[in-house]
């Protein structure tokens, strides 16, 4: 595992553990993430199960059903969801040189590890590198938002 400061986050460290420092400027209110969806065709009734990407904030809905219909509802009853927070992560202020503009990054904290951290701590946290294409409506741009996905934090 590599341990780099959040400036130095570059395409090399996509999809690898890292260990980075900062301080949290931002964090969510904790939010109910789908994970396993159970969609039922509005049509014939008829039930499915869909796996929910990891990668992107996107529901996945089932393709045409077997009647030749698309359009379903969840059931959020009966389908999976785990507790999910987004916070933002700044590089601390002893690494600035001059009167450089602090970076920032996006990080994703799920089920048990949310909830840790308030505003202001400075925290150590290890963590999986991603990346996903922007969406502007319904066209994707060559864009790339990088996120770490994190399990692990160490407030210092």
């Amino acid at each position: 595992m590599e341990t780099v400061n959040i400036r130095e986050i570059t395409s090399n460290n996509i999809n690898k553990l890292v260990s980075l420092d900062g301080i949290v400027t931002k964090i969510t209110d904790i939010k109910p993430k789908l994970t396993m969806g159970i969609f039922e065709c509005n049509h014939c009734g008829k039930i499915y199960e869909i796996k929910q990407d990891d990668k992107t904030k996107e529901r996945i809905e089932p393709g045409i059903c077997s009647c030749e219909k698309r359009s379903y509802t969840l059931l959020t009853d009966q389908s999976t969801f785990i507790d999910f927070q987004e916070m933002e992560l700044q590089e601390p202020h002893q690494l600035l040189i001059k009167r450089e503009k602090a970076k920032r990054i996006t990080v994703y904290l799920e089920k048990e590890f949310t909830n840790k951290v308030v505003l202001g701590d400075k925290i150590q946290l290890i963590g999986v590198v991603r990346v996903q294409l922007q969406k502007y409506g319904r066209s994707v741009h060559t864009n790339i938002h990088k996120y770490i996905i994190s399990n692990v934090e160490k407030i210092k």
